[in-house]
């Protein structure tokens, strides 16, 4: 089981919980990672906000938004630095489109990156304030995430806990948040930005 600190990668045995492995990203600038999911090599891609508290307790930008590449030898290296990149939130390998989709904090759009390229393109409108995203296998393309803002809301049901998880028709999870709203692209695939 891998979890994301604000600055260190950290691995566990999901039998017995004994830490396995810590990857410290914070030599490589990390400052306020954010969410990570698996990449093609066997690495990770962890996306930074980039974010700075200070002695007050409040946070601020601190530089371009980050994403970084875990290798499987648990090497680090910064993937993207992007100003286009503001405060990256949720990202998830596509592994059909051969790149990394990312749900950004703010701004309006989610984006696509392709490793190897300097910066992100947008791929679909939203409403913003987007908190995750989740891939998974057979989307067709890009037309499917452009209708994200035409889309339905899933609300989370009365007298649900918070924390309440979002799932599709067949009843699989699909992650949460504070105030779920996941939204459902047609195609095989589904990519679920979640709102605040």
């Amino acid at each position: 089981l891998w979890v994301l600190d604000v600055d260190v990668l950290r691995g566990f045995d999901t039998r017995s919980g004994a830490p396995l492995a810590t990857v410290d990203l914070a030599p490589a600038g990390a400052l306020f990672l954010n969410d990570f999911d698996f990449a093609p090599d066997g690495g990770i891609y962890a996306s930074d906000m980039r974010l700075r508290t200070g002695p007050d307790g409040k946070t601020a930008p601190a530089g371009p938004g980050r994403i970084y590449h875990v290798g499987p030898d648990r090497r680090v290296s910064v993937a993207l630095e992007s100003p286009a990149l503001v405060f990256p939130d949720g990202i998830g390998w596509d592994a059909r489109g051969r790149r990394v989709i990312i749900a950004p904090f703010q701004g309006h759009a989610i984006q696509a990156w392709k490793p190897g390229t300097t910066r992100p393109d947008s791929v679909a409108g939203g409403k913003g304030r987007f908190d995750g995203v989740e891939v998974e296998p057979g989307t067709h393309s890009d037309h499917e995430l452009e209708r994200l803002d035409r889309l339905d809301a899933r609300r989370r049901p009365a007298g649900a806990p918070a924390g309440a998880a979002l799932h599709d028709a067949g009843g699989r999870e699909h992650g949460c948040t504070a105030r779920p709203r996941g939204h459902r692209f047609d195609g095989g695939r589904e990519v679920r930005a979640m709102e605040l």
